[in-house]
């Protein structure tokens, strides 16, 4: 499920080994999100080999996301294990030029 976006010249802000930065005059666009499992048992979810692709759409451009492996591996590379009620936390990391308006995006995902 979608939770929120925010803005970054670098994430994460604080990164124990790696973190992504935005090349001059652009910013990384994070959507967050929350994976839930809805089950009564512990699930193992792996979307490494999944195929998806995810575009964004802001006004006319798209936009793909950065390669972000990031302590779980982030929306587009997921691979963890979620106990049963529980909830992972996953993003999705997209450079944009800097001073983008947000009025009009969506996000598409497609295998």
């Amino acid at each position: 499920t979608y939770s929120s976006y925010d803005t970054y010249k670098s994430y994460p802000k604080k990164a124990d080994v790696y973190s992504i930065n935005a090349s001059d005059g652009n910013q990384l666009l994070v959507l967050f999100f929350d994976v839930k499992n809805l089950t009564d048992k512990k699930i193992k979810v792996d979307l490494s080999d999944s195929k998806l692709n995810y575009k964004l759409y802001i006004g006319e451009n798209v936009y793909e996301p950065q390669i972000a492996v990031l302590g779980n591996g982030g929306l587009m590379y997921l691979r963890t294990g979620i106990p049963a009620g529980k909830t992972e936390k996953a993003e999705l990391i997209f450079e944009i030029p800097e001073g983008t308006s947000f009025t009009d995006m969506r996000l598409d995902v497609s295998k």
